[in-house]
């Protein structure tokens, strides 16, 4: 039926306003359906840019509406078919986590004959849950491709919200005293030079000015891109610190794009360190982005990921009050650095 047909201005202008929206509007074509679909938040927003949200960001129910029309300019007229399984399948962490599996929908206009030039159109309303990572959605529309009753479709597909990227971190400390077989002692396990009554001389004690006080110590840092099957490039403001003081080459031990559960290590030094007294804090704050691993920009499916670590300092009591402390020297920093792969 090679009937000429007017495009209805409805359909016009919504096919002006899916075109010109700033709302990210997924097309496809199928076999023979031309469709277009959207996805809005109540607050008008595109669901690509809804963030998954942390706890301490109050993450939870949000409702969306998707929008899809679907148009036939194949030069016939085509049956939609309504027996063909959902028009409407929304699948995802973000979604399934509130049904136990895909929620899924029909649409009116389903059953009838689309003529040539003609579009219909559906919108459904729905609700997703911003702690979980994403959501995805897929529109399907069947249609008669001959009179045969062979099928033809329109069909879209989109990944929607921004996940959170994960990377963990973890801070070591190691007195490097030659005990435990040359290893050193763990810092938290360092115990003061105490006084005690055999060296107690007529009422005053010995100078505890022991050797054992002034170490090197050495400051283990790590971290692990957790985000699967992605590549994690770290921010230039990411920091590695002692005594709250970046160190040095700090921007050289985050230059790396370490691949999913690919662990980074490096070390730094601290020398003549007065362990007797106290020992100093180190932290390890990281900013990570994820990189496509085909196109080597930055992932768009996922926003930025942070992991903050803090190793307390040791504080020791006052000692007996008539030990004499040994004086505290002036620390140098040595850094040395490298990784290791699991």
């Amino acid at each position: 039926d090679n009937r000429p047909y007017t495009i209805p201005m409805k359909t016009l202008l919504l096919l002006a306003f899916l075109g010109a929206s700033a709302i990210n509007t997924v097309s496809g074509s199928g076999d023979c359906l031309t469709t277009s679909t959207r996805c809005v938040t109540d607050d008008g927003k595109d669901c690509r840019w809804i963030k998954q949200l942390r706890g301490y960001e109050k993450c939870g129910l949000e409702s969306i509406t998707i929008s899809s029309q679907w148009c036939n300019f194949t030069g016939k007229d085509r049956t939609i078919y309504e027996d063909q399984g959902p028009a409407l399948k929304i699948t995802g962490p973000a979604a399934t986590s509130l049904n136990n599996g895909p929620l899924t929908y029909s649409a009116d206009g389903l059953g009838r004959v689309l003529r040539n030039g003609e579009c219909d159109e559906e919108q459904w309303e729905a609700t997703i849950n911003t702690c979980k990572p994403f959501f995805n959605y897929e529109v399907n529309i069947f249609a008669s491709k001959t009179e045969s009753k062979q099928q033809c479709r329109g069909y879209n597909y989109a990944r929607q919200m921004k996940s959170i990227c994960a990377v963990d971190s973890n801070i070591g400390c190691m007195v490097l005293d030659g005990k435990n077989g040359g290893e050193g002692t763990p810092c938290k396990e360092v115990q003061r030079c105490l006084i005690t009554e055999d060296d107690i001389v007529n009422g005053v004690s010995r100078q505890c000015t022991c050797p054992e006080c002034i170490q090197d110590v050495r400051y283990d840092f790590e971290y692990t891109n957790l985000t699967r099957d992605q590549n994690l490039r770290l921010d230039p403001w990411s920091s590695a610190k002692i005594r709250w003081q970046k160190v040095q080459n700090n921007k050289d031990y985050f230059s790396t794009e370490p691949p999913f559960r690919r662990r980074q290590r490096f070390s730094v030094t601290e020398s003549n360190v007065d362990v007797c007294n106290l020992i100093p804090a180190a932290s390890l704050s990281l900013v990570g982005y994820v990189i496509d691993r085909n196109t080597n920009k930055l992932n768009e499916d996922f926003r930025y990921c942070n992991t903050y670590n803090v190793f307390q300092r040791v504080n020791f009591p006052p000692s007996h009050p008539n030990c004499l402390d040994p004086q505290p020297r002036r620390s140098a920093r040595v850094a040395r650095d490298g990784s290791d792969e699991d």
